[in-house]
């Protein structure tokens, strides 16, 4: 889910008096601001002297997050002396109100911020993101070009900053320049370092004797991988089986990952940093070597591999009934895509005939999907029902299509039993006190929830105070199709972040009390790191896992950061590449549904899923007035409500924003 992050000042760094000490040794010493225009001695005998971080630099100004949690601290840019948003920093206070304060910075501690993506103005860049200075000096004698996107690292942080540009990413405009800069501005490491892809080379992906007399032997049965028709990395199999006297086995099979990725080796650090694979619409840029995601540790058709398996008993009316966890081989009997077994599914005769070999197989899946699914949604989980854009880029880079991307039966029947062995893994762990890092879910914020409640009203739809999984999932079902789309997705948007913990939460969304990332070791660092966890327990070393609790710990505060990193890189390339393909459709008309209503215009959302605002001098009629309550713009002819449909004309695209303007002179009557 995809939420704006909460700032954490919880510090783990030494408290106040012990830093102030540390800053005073370090004032005794003589040393100065760095690069300040003017010098400032940090004094021992300032007790208002205080460590913290720098965070939401403005305009000409910014805010002081401080370590011992004692209020932030606004910093105006005359007093910021070069310190930049992420700087550690000590900071004097100047005066402290109640509930605010201000302050300056007295030195820069630490600047992990050295690189930035900007545009070439003037022999100067101007840094693309907040938090930098307007514009900083080209240390070169190279000319570079006004437009030119480019790397850049900082020479001088001072009050007149200084760089020196480490690549030029293409004129300012061109897609895969934007692209770039997106991906070089949320430090998305594309290359692997040779001392990785020299340890990928020496991986011997041979099964030998002891490996297979240690491993349970599942080559023969029938096993599937189900994915995408362009997926190269298949770290997921699967296999049901009917069980006497009704009920069923399922097997979710896991491409053994942590086999060949050793701990604390080169292959495993760099996973670690990276976090996850990130994707987007015209590349990948992935978590592991190609030689351990698309070869080793893919489950591929005819080869034998190593997995990690999860093995759970139903009974006829979707009870879990037994489960356990063993290292396996296993060898795919096919590779199959989710439309080739969705037309299975549907009797389509060229699939029954090519898999008819499955048939058996694909028919207790079929079934057991059906009464999980069916289970879990009468238990309380929450499904979302929304539009997702799925952008196709040709091989020149340019952007052919935006369309809403298709979920079938086949895609829901993996999930299920992905969500099935996740929770599995989780208790089971859970039980045998085995370090984990788990996938929590909290539930939302009351403010959140009083927001989503105000919206509901105006449709009619009741939500409790503090409304369980199982009321919002029930709110969701009576919603009225015409507003599915939009409640379903400011349903998401109240919801609170899930994150990887040590601690095992529960999941809120899921409405499970057990759940973790068990099922992509391939693409994700958590899903690895409870491999490994899992694994020590079953060679019997169960007794000795306590001393990775706070490696544990760690996996999971490094894992959130990198996914949140990955999916803002992947929001932000995927606004890039819209706005691209919306600049071809400029002039053009399309229907649309109003997804959004504010004070100074409306957001309508197109079929595709493609979101334009229309500010409200586009209006016609007069002048209009927001009704806050009602969520509708009004004047004395015309309004505009959320979820009324309306007719748009795509007229310009300004910051990739697409902006549009209704094509009928008319709306709703008032």
């Amino acid at each position: 889910m995809k939420k704006k992050t909460k700032r954490n000042k919880k510090s783990e760094l030494p408290k106040r008096n012990a830093v102030n000490k540390k800053a005073d040794k370090r004032a005794d010493s003589g040393r100065r601001v760095a690069n300040g225009k003017r010098p400032h001695k940090i004094l021992s005998a300032d007790k208002n002297l205080l460590i913290g971080k720098i965070d939401g630099t403005g305009k000409n100004y910014a805010f002081f997050i401080p370590d011992d949690e004692s209020g932030d601290l606004f910093i105006p840019g005359s007093r910021l002396f070069g310190a930049i948003e992420g700087d550690t920093v000590a900071v004097r206070v100047i005066s402290r109100n109640v509930g605010a304060g201000e302050g300056e910075v007295v030195k820069i501690i630490a600047s992990p911020n050295t690189d930035f993506v900007g545009t070439v103005r003037g022999g100067e860049v101007v840094p693309d993101i907040k938090g930098m200075p307007k514009s900083v000096e080209i240390v070169s004698s190279h000319k570079y070009a006004d437009g030119e996107k480019v790397y850049a690292t900082f020479t001088d942080k001072g009050a007149q900053p200084k760089c020196v540009i480490v690549e030029k990413l293409g004129l300012e405009g061109n897609t895969d320049a934007e692209v770039l800069a997106a991906i070089r501005s949320y430090k998305i490491e594309e290359n692997f370092p040779r001392q990785v892809l020299r340890e990928a080379e020496k991986i011997d992906d041979s099964i030998d004797a002891e490996s297979r007399s240690e491993r349970e032997d599942f080559t023969g049965d029938v096993v599937i991988t189900i994915d995408g028709a362009h997926s190269k990395d298949f770290d997921d199999a699967v296999c049901v089986k009917r069980l006497p006297g009704g009920g069923y086995r399922l097997y979710v099979h896991i491409a053994d990952v942590t086999e060949y990725v050793k701990e604390g080796g080169a292959i495993d650090k760099n996973a670690f940093k990276r976090g996850t694979s990130v994707y987007f619409a015209d590349r990948v840029i992935p978590m592991l070597p190609e030689k351990l995601c698309n070869d080793v540790c893919s489950l591929v058709q005819g080869k034998e591999r190593l997995v990690l398996s999860c093995i759970m008993d139903f009974d006829a009316e979707g009870n879990q009934t037994s489960k356990r966890l063993s290292t396996g081989i296993i060898r795919s009997a096919a590779r199959t895509t989710y439309d080739e077994i969705y037309a299975f599914m549907q009797g389509d005769e060229n699939m029954r005939k090519k898999y008819a070999f499955l048939s058996d197989m694909l028919s207790a899946a079929e079934e057991l999907y059906h009464i999980l699914n069916k289970r879990r949604l009468a238990n309380g989980s929450i499904e979302f029902d929304f539009t997702e854009t799925e952008i196709s880029v040709d091989e020149k880079g340019d952007v052919t299509d935006v369309r809403a991307a298709e979920r079938n039966d086949a895609h829901r029947l993996i999930e299920e039993f992905m969500l099935a062995a996740n929770a599995a893994v989780a208790s089971t762990c859970d039980k045998l006190n085995i370090p984990l890092v788990y996938r929590t879910h909290a539930a939302p914020p009351a403010e959140k929830t009083e927001t989503l409640a105000e919206l509901l009203k105006t449709l009619g739809i009741a939500l409790p105070d503090e409304p369980s999984p199982a009321d919002v999932a029930e709110m969701l079902a009576k919603v009225p199709l015409r507003y599915r789309e939009l409640v379903n997705m400011a349903t998401l948007r109240s919801m609170s972040k899930a994150e990887y913990k040590p601690t095992n939460d529960g999941h809120y969304g899921l409405n499970f009390p057990d759940y973790c990332h068990f099922t992509s070791p391939i693409r994700r660092y958590p899903d690895l790191a409870v491999h490994r966890m899992v694994k020590k327990y079953l060679s019997g070393k169960g007794k000795t896992l306590g001393k990775y609790a706070e490696w544990v710990k760690e996996v999971g505060k490094s894992s959130s950061a990198s996914e949140r990193r990955a999916e803002e890189a992947e929001r932000k390339v995927d606004d890039i590449l819209v706005a691209k393909f919306m600049e071809k459709k400029i002039g053009e008309i399309f229907p649309a549904i109003i997804s959004g209503v504010t004070e100074w215009g409306l957001f309508a959302r197109l079929g595709n899923g493609i979101e334009g605002c229309i500010r409200v001098e586009k209006l016609p009629g007069g002048i209009y007035s927001y009704d806050e309550k009602n969520f509708s713009l009004v004047c004395s002819k015309n309004r505009y409500r959320l979820g009324d449909d309306i007719v748009i004309k795509v007229d310009d695209v300004t910051d990739m924003k697409v902006n549009f303007s209704p094509a009928d002179d008319v709306c709703n009557n008032a």
